[in-house]
């Protein structure tokens, strides 16, 4: 997990769609900027990709083309044209979970036709992402049907369960930002090595799941050993405890998860 754990103050690209939205969120500083950040293409690509399709990139308050621009406009977009009818899917693991649901959230919330709706992530391992604004901008996306978000977490997976609070520096202890609690998004398939308990599946719907879910995730129902950590945050952990609920999981789909939990 970056260092850099941080909040970065953004605007709200879904307050366009319901004005009592939050005009800001908060998201991870070093994810942000891994994605977010002025891509390093040559000045010739930069052209080459404003001339494509230019309102796709939907740049706002003096943003500069990042590498998000670039893996949609030179990789995503040529594919979902040449396939059309294909949905698109953005997945990944650990920092590459946090990167994928940041990326999916930002490709829903553009208005382009050959983005179609809603966007699935299914994100493996994923520490957090955002604040409450952050999931409060998410869930509108999710009850718009712009997107569907599948979280896998292993139980004592201590990465899915960092960063819980905005951290700075001594120096910077008067930002907004330090203190403020990191939130989950999406729906969230907890799995556990115990075959008896199989997995468990979860979605923040009110206070009471709050509280449930901020149990779930602390240290306290969390705490192993290094050994345990890092073999449970593995793709083989992740791959087995699937194994085992499999036939159950099989009757599943995203799209399923979510009429259950919006309705």
């Amino acid at each position: 997990v970056d260092a850099s754990a941080w909040f970065k103050r953004i605007p709200n690209r879904m307050r366009r769609f319901d004005k009592k939205q939050p005009r800001y969120v908060k998201m991870h500083a070093g994810f942000h900027k891994y994605l977010f950040r002025d891509t390093d293409i040559t000045a010739d690509e930069k052209e080459r990709l404003l001339s494509v399709n230019p309102e796709a990139l939907d740049l706002i308050e003096d943003e500069e083309i990042s590498k998000f621009d670039e893996i949609l406009q030179f990789h995503v977009l040529p594919k979902l044209r040449e396939y059309p009818g294909y949905q698109l899917y953005v997945t990944g693991h650990s920092l590459g979970a946090a990167l994928a649901t940041l990326f999916a959230f930002r490709a829903a919330s553009i208005e382009n036709a050959d983005i179609p709706k809603p966007v699935s992530c299914v994100s493996v391992a994923s520490p957090y992402v955002g604040d409450k604004k952050y999931r409060k901008a998410f869930n509108l996306a999710e009850k718009m049907g712009l997107i569907r978000h599948l979280r896998l977490s292993n139980h004592k997976d201590a990465v899915t369960i960092v960063p819980f609070v905005s951290l700075r520096a001594l120096f910077w202890k008067d930002s907004p930002s330090v203190g403020t609690l990191y939130k989950h998004v999406g729906v969230n398939l907890k799995l556990f090595k115990d075959p008896k308990k199989g997995y468990k599946i979860s979605y923040p719907t009110g206070p009471a799941t709050e509280l449930v879910r901020a149990w779930s995730q602390s240290f306290l129902t969390n705490l192993a050993g290094i050994r345990t950590y890092l073999t449970n945050h593995g793709n083989l952990e992740y791959n087995d405890r699937l194994e085992q609920s499999k036939a159950e999981l099989e009757q599943m789909t995203i799209n399923g998860l979510y009429e259950k939990y919006l309705k």
